[in-house]
């Protein structure tokens, strides 16, 4: 009995490896962060959560403190990051919370960013094309702030289109902020794609036609 051919491998799976596979390998390795919390530290401590929200299975927003004092510390977006390879193209959402000496100022790195799933073979191309056709919502800035002994802060913040993204700080009770707000900077480059190009992931099935599998007996 003739056996049915093997699928064809085509233009966009054979792309699909070339930039997936270094990666998945990049983002399944370790990461080295510095503690947050100053090793042996006794003193008074305030508490700093990133916050996150899901808006699909594979989508999502992450506001998170990325550095402390120019020194890098794991976060919801590294977290959400280490979670989500080798789910199968599903987002898998973590917060990161750290405690911080109080009392004293301190520079913070804030970050709010679209998250996105990743391939079955761990490369983000949803968020690759968006980031070429400049439909990325991101905001990344630094604030100065000496925190209480004892109280608990969120960062927040808002993404939207055309340059209006914002992030900042707030007090996890009273829900104010209490750093300035972080606006989105005007992008240093101008648009990879011109105005009204069609979207680079409604173009890829034209771009790599799909090849169908051979009946079997063929």
């Amino acid at each position: 009995m003739p056996y049915p051919h093997p699928p064809r491998r085509t233009a966009l799976s054979a792309l699909l490896l070339v930039l997936g596979v270094p990666l998945a390998l990049g983002l399944g390795g370790c990461k080295t962060l510095d503690p947050a919390l100053p090793q042996g530290y006794t003193g008074p401590l305030a508490t700093f959560t990133d916050s996150l929200s899901q808006d699909s299975e594979k989508r999502g927003q992450v506001f998170c403190l990325t550095a402390v004092d120019d020194q890098d510390v794991d976060n919801a977006l590294d977290a959400t990051n280490r979670a989500t390879v080798a789910q199968g193209g599903r987002l898998v959402m973590f917060s990161k919370t750290r405690q911080l000496p109080a009392g004293k100022p301190v520079r913070l790195r804030l970050l709010g960013s679209q998250v996105f799933a990743t391939t079955l073979v761990g490369a983000p191309l949803r968020e690759w094309a968006m980031r070429v056709e400049g439909r990325f919502l991101s905001v990344s800035g630094e604030v100065e702030f000496t925190p209480v002994a004892g109280g608990h802060y969120l960062v927040t913040g808002e993404l939207k289109p055309d340059g209006k993204s914002t992030v900042w700080l707030m007090d996890a009770e009273t829900q104010q902020p209490v750093t300035r707000i972080v606006q989105e900077e005007p992008p240093v480059l101008p648009r990879l794609l011109p105005q009204g190009t069609t979207p680079l992931l409604d173009s890829l099935p034209s771009l790599f036609p799909v090849s169908p599998a051979s009946p079997a007996g063929r």
